[in-house]
């Protein structure tokens, strides 16, 4: 079930790229809420542990920046299944009072990854800095984090249906992998893509030997004033990630090699 208060709540900060501050400053209350401890590195990228791992860790990321720059008085407001932010912003047609991005193009994958910290145990979780600006936060990112991790999962990507195992040009899951889960994303209503690049696929690039995914959201118009969320969407691809973190999450799926150890 959506936390539908947490997730206005995410989708208010305002996050640009090079200003994130209010972000972090949001993800560490939380934290403090939940009573769990964090780290960051030399870039400012935050890391989260929960859980012991006894068996690995689930891990799901996300990229704290927007592309949107800061508009004044910004709300965020619900019609029916729809999530969209206005604000005292000037564009190209109106003036004033208009419709400003939600921040969709991360913030949601920010709130589900502050949703399974609720929800999930055994489980790391890294908010990536200034993704939208060329994948640094990724880039500089302590890649022996992942080294006990089972999989790697990352909502960021537009619309509802998309799992993407190529990005950037780089083969992210087995074809092991995308067989066991083959049924799972038929009933969630996804299928397999080919996308742009987001920062999975630093990470493959860099050298993390699990499979590694960046799945649709239910974000639209991203990097628009027209871009609205879909509760419905954000809660299957809740529904989805939780599916797999709790069937396979404790499962090391090896990427370079054509068996999974169980």
């Amino acid at each position: 079930m959506i936390n539908l208060q947490l997730l206005i709540n995410t989708l208010s900060i305002q996050t640009k790229s090079n200003e994130q501050e209010e972000m972090i400053e949001y993800i560490k209350s939380f934290l403090d809420t939940i009573n769990l401890s964090y780290t960051r590195d030399t870039y400012g990228n935050i890391y989260v542990i929960k859980g012991t791992g006894t068996n690995g860790y689930r891990c799901i990321v996300s990229h704290l920046d927007t592309v949107h720059s800061r508009v004044e008085n910004r709300k965020i407001y619900k019609q029916d299944d729809i999530l969209f932010a206005f604000g005292n912003h000037i564009n190209s047609t109106y003036k004033n009072w208009s419709q400003c991005g939600v921040n969709g193009d991360d913030s949601v994958g920010v709130y589900l990854c502050l949703h399974a910290l609720l929800e999930e145990d055994d489980l790391k979780v890294v908010f990536f800095l200034n993704e939208e600006i060329g994948r640094l936060g990724s880039n500089q990112c302590d890649i022996t984090f992942f080294k006990d991790c089972n999989l790697v999962l990352q909502p960021d990507r537009n619309g509802n249906s998309d799992f993407i195992n190529i990005s950037a040009g780089i083969e992210m899951c087995s074809k092991e992998f995308l067989e066991l889960i083959k049924d799972d994303l038929t009933e969630h209503k996804y299928k397999v893509a080919t996308g742009v690049a987001t920062d999975v696929d630093v990470l493959k690039k860099r050298g993390v030997d699990v499979c590694c995914a960046n799945i649709s959201c239910g974000y639209y118009e991203a990097h628009t004033d027209n871009e609205y969320v879909s509760l419905k969407d954000i809660a299957n691809c809740q529904n989805l990630i939780k599916t797999i973190f709790t069937k396979y999450g404790c499962t090391c799926i090896y990427f370079w090699s054509n068996i999974y150890v169980k």
